[in-house]
């Protein structure tokens, strides 16, 4: 096979088209969550599908954490131990959906709350001002960092190999006519 055959041109021109494709389809899945799940700490509704960047984890009883967000707490409900993931408030993110408290709920968290907090034990704990209406049922743990990795590096290595393709057709027509002239 020679260095100016055309398959080299071919293909590579249809594996740079494919990493375009796949990057037209990959299009930041962040933007797809984000469309999909709305902000848990501006959660208006129960049953709604909700996301919460959370800084630290605060307290927990059986699955339920109290957790730190923006300086803000709330309440996750999850049956994975949250206290074996790293959460840094900016990438890692827990998906669910929102739920309302009932009486027994709150009665568990404020007691929670209570003995994690000494000075919450001096002043009575108001449950909503301190949480909020809601808490998330936990679907999910996602990392954005790893969100869509896989299939742009899979894009960027046949946008890659297109272009090396491409430059050997070039250099085997370069170096075809160079022996011509002499």
């Amino acid at each position: 096979m020679k260095l100016n055959d055309r398959k080299f041109l071919i293909i590579g021109i249809v594996l740079i088209f494919v990493a375009i494709i796949i990057s037209i389809i990959n299009t930041s899945p962040v933007d797809k969550i984000n469309r999909k799940y709305n902000d848990f700490t501006k959660v208006s509704n129960d049953n709604e599908d909700v996301y919460l960047y959370i800084d630290l984890i605060v307290a927990s009883k059986d699955n339920y954490y109290i957790v730190s967000s923006n300086d803000k707490l709330y309440v996750v409900q999850s049956d994975r131990d949250l206290n074996k993931y790293e959460f840094d408030g900016k990438y890692t993110r827990v998906l669910g959906e929102s739920k309302t408290f009932d009486e027994e709920e709150k009665v568990m968290i404020t007691k929670l709350f209570e003995s994690s907090y000494e000075e919450a034990e001096e002043e009575k704990t108001d449950f909503y001002n301190t949480f909020g209406n809601f808490f998330i049922d936990e679907e999910e743990i996602i990392d954005d960092t790893s969100i869509g990795s896989v299939e742009s590096s899979f894009s960027g290595l046949l946008r890659d190999c297109g272009i090396v393709l491409i430059v050997v057709y070039i250099l085997g027509i370069i170096i075809d006519r160079k022996k011509q002239i002499y």
